[in-house]
Formats: structure tokens, sequence, C-alpha cells
């Protein structure tokens, strides 16, 4: 059963990777930072007063910096960053398992922990996106 919960996780978590934002929002500059230096390549060519009314390119510039700051992070203690991707992966996978016995047992799908749960599942797979989508960078 847990193999069959770690499959469907692992799953859930590369189809939320493979979606395409048609708008780019900071959120999708951090789980894409590969894409962040086009998008800051192509502001610079803007004129100064739509370049800072321009959402994606202050988005960008957003994303830039923390993706910068979690670069560092990484270069300066591998391990400790691989062990959050590591918690932040086994997090998911208990989470999932808990929808999966709510739902089981409790029909309701209004059930105020039931949502409390896939929140906080849809936070850890931000987080575990922006955590690889850096170590994509570094070619890991």
């Amino acid at each position: 059963m847990k193999i069959k919960t770690s499959i469907i996780a692992i799953c859930s978590i590369l189809v939320l990777v493979s979606c395409q934002a048609s708008n780019p929002t900071y959120k999708y500059y951090m789980q894409n930072p590969e894409k962040i230096q086009a998008k800051i390549t192509s502001c610079r060519n803007l004129p100064d007063t739509k370049f800072s009314q321009d959402k994606g390119c202050v988005a960008a510039i957003q994303a830039g910096r923390d993706i910068s700051s979690l670069l560092q992070e990484m270069e300066v203690n591998p391990q400790t960053f691989g062990a959050k991707i590591m918690n932040f992966q086994i997090s998911y996978v208990k989470g999932q398992e808990a929808i999966h016995t709510l739902e089981k047992n409790q029909h309701s799908h209004n059930n105020p922990k039931l949502n409390a749960l896939k929140r906080q599942q849809a936070h850890l797979t931000y987080q575990i996106n922006v955590y690889r989508g850096v170590v994509r960078l570094v070619g890991g």
C-alpha cells in the first residue's frame, strides 16, 4: 500500500512540474528557475517605465534573488540542502497517506482537516519543485 501511495505522490509531483504557466508569476519562476535569465534579458529591452510595470519582469527579478540565496545555501552545505528535499518528500508521502485514510474513513470532502492537509500538500509540492529546480540549475 505504501508503494502505491508513493507512486501516486511522485506522479502528482511530476504532473505539477510539467504544467506551464501562460502568465509567469513569481511561483512559476521559483519552480522553473532556468526560465529566469531569459525573462530578465527580454525585460532589459523594455523602456524603464514599462519594465517596472511588467509583472513578469518584477516576478523574475524577485525569483532570481531568492533562487540565488538558495544556490548559496546549497553551495555552503549540499548535504543539508539535499536532506531538506528528502524531508519535504517524506512529509508529502505521509500527507498523501493521511489524505487517503481520511477520504476512505470519512465520506465528506468538506472536512476541514482534509482541506488543511490538501493545502499543506500543495505547499510541500511547491517547496519540492523549488528545491529541485535549484538542483537542476547546477546540473544535478
